[in-house]
């Protein structure tokens, strides 16, 4: 509603859920990991490190996991979101 209430308009707000992202470094008997949550399936991720696409996979049943990884500095790219991972090893 306006400040002088002459005009009532309606809104929708949509706010998509949260892209949730978990990291595994590298220990001594496995190599690192990336998982990426999100709840809508068909969703494209895409793996770069050093501007490199190193993998490329779909979200299904609302995840998905880069395995074996290397130690370095990760960009996960999603919905025009770019989130960096940092693997290390411990």
């Amino acid at each position: 509603m306006s400040e002088d209430q002459s005009v009532l308009k309606e809104w929708t707000v949509s706010i998509p859920p949260p892209i949730i992202y978990y990291r595994k470094n590298i220990v001594c008997y496995a190599k690192g990991e990336i998982k990426v949550v999100y709840p809508w399936d068909g969703l494209v991720v895409v793996l770069q490190l050093n501007g490199q696409t190193v993998a490329s996979q779909t979200i299904i049943n609302g995840a998905t996991i880069f395995t074996n990884l290397n130690t370095g500095i990760y960009k996960v790219i999603t919905l025009g979101i770019v989130k960096e991972i940092n693997i290390i090893q411990k």
